[in-house]
């Protein structure tokens, strides 16, 4: 029995070196994957941290630009223009809206159409921006009196059926404490607005809330001058401003055209009116 045994003792060491050698292999063979894997891991965060870097690096290079060019600008249009045009350069968006009151007596609203939508989506997002700043303001919204501007190439196009817009953002345009009016951004495609986006958005709206607050004062100390010589001047005297609504008018002037206080004036009738002595 010894000696049958001690003759199998080579196949069993064999066996046992060829099972120890495929356990082995097995082992290596999962540890390779497990490498695998991992260097899949890292290769996929490496590329997500060179893609934000590069969006981090676009984003700061357009905020530079912007605000230099916003610095030399002394326009309300042109400032909401520009950040419009920076905003399209980094977020995927399909119409932006920029709402103000204090620029235009009865409102204006700016927009930027990155892809041609129909007038209907176009009024749509206009009703949006009007419901989302009336809690904010102290003034009633007449949709059909606000000055409405589109920029860029796109325009809307026959008034079909409105796309759905499934990615928006309204955000208040507020300066020392005061609600100045509100952006609006939107797109047809879903989860398009994340928290890097939104970053982006609310720093960009900063940017115009600023430029506009300056703008703002600018604007009432030049007129609270400009009022004070006009009303002392003995010839009758209106300006008006790019949209013919008056922005101010003397005393003269409203005796040369037979009105007894400013609010009776009305802006078509004073056209119609004969001007005489009354510099417009």
């Amino acid at each position: 029995k010894n000696t049958a045994f001690s003759k199998k003792i080579p196949e069993i060491l064999s066996f046992l070196s060829k099972s120890a050698l495929s356990l082995e292999n097995i082992f290596i063979h999962h540890k390779i994957e497990s490498l695998l894997i991992d260097k899949n891991k890292l290769t996929q965060r490496v590329q997500k941290d060179e893609e934000d870097l590069k969006r981090r690096i676009l984003e700061l290079s357009i905020l530079y630009d912007t605000s230099n060019s916003l610095s030399y600008s002394l326009n309300y249009d042109q400032v909401i223009k520009l950040v419009l045009g920076a905003l399209g350069k980094v977020l995927d968006y399909d119409i932006c809206s920029v709402f103000i009151m204090d620029f235009v007596p009865n409102g204006e609203v700016i927009s930027r159409l990155n892809k041609n939508l129909s007038a209907k989506t176009v009024e749509n997002t206009y009703n949006n921006v009007f419901s989302a700043i009336t809690p904010f303001i102290k003034k009633i919204i007449t949709p059909e009196r606000v000055n409405k501007i589109i920029d860029h190439h796109y325009i809307p196009s026959s008034p079909t059926e409105a796309a759905p817009m499934r990615s928006f953002a309204n955000v208040p345009l507020i300066f020392k404490e005061e609600v100045i009016g509100l952006l609006c951004i939107c797109s047809t495609k879903e989860n398009i607005f994340g928290r890097n986006e939104m970053t982006f958005l609310h720093t960009m709206t900063n940017l115009i809330t600023s430029n506009l607050g300056r703008l703002k004062i600018v604007k009432q100390l030049e007129k609270s001058k400009i009022d004070s010589l006009i009303q002392s001047m003995t010839d009758g005297i209106i300006m008006i401003d790019k949209n013919a609504q008056i922005e101010v008018i003397n005393p003269s002037a409203l005796e040369i055209l037979e009105y007894k206080n400013l609010n009776n004036i009305n802006d078509k009738d004073i056209q119609k009116k004969k001007i005489g002595r009354a510099h417009v």
